[in-house]
């Protein structure tokens, strides 16, 4: 699953981040808009596709909990862990449901480039 790949990668995603920075980056106007629709679709498809959902749902919470953990032990912020975290489960989410998104592709190939998406997306 490509979040393995991306989990592995967060050394590089978070070497020399500037911790402050990312957090008020990510709360900017169009990244914070990008991410609530993005997530809004995500959380209708959950509702709408609820077998399919409840089949991943426990493998996706042990893959995001653990990218907040290696996350959260590499850079000691939970914010920034948690932007992470969140980004990594709307990724997963996207994957199981065949999801496509302009936005989330560009989440995506950031990550796999070892950058952390701030509101240049």
């Amino acid at each position: 699953m490509i979040l393995d790949e991306l989990i592995n990668n967060i050394p590089t995603i978070l070497d020399g981040l500037d911790l402050k920075g990312v957090i008020e980056a990510r709360e900017a106007l169009v990244m914070a808009c990008e991410y609530s629709r993005v997530y809004k679709e995500i959380e209708e498809l959950k509702s709408s596709r609820k077998k399919l959902y409840e089949d991943v749902k426990a493998d996706c919470e042990l893959m995001v909990n653990r990218a907040f953990k290696v996350a959260e032990c590499i850079c000691g912020d939970g914010d920034v862990s948690a932007c992470l975290a969140n980004d990594y489960e709307l990724i997963y989410l996207a994957d199981v449901f065949d999801y496509n998104d302009y936005w989330l592709d560009r989440v995506l190939s950031l990550y796999e480039a070892g950058v952390f998406p701030t509101e240049i997306i």
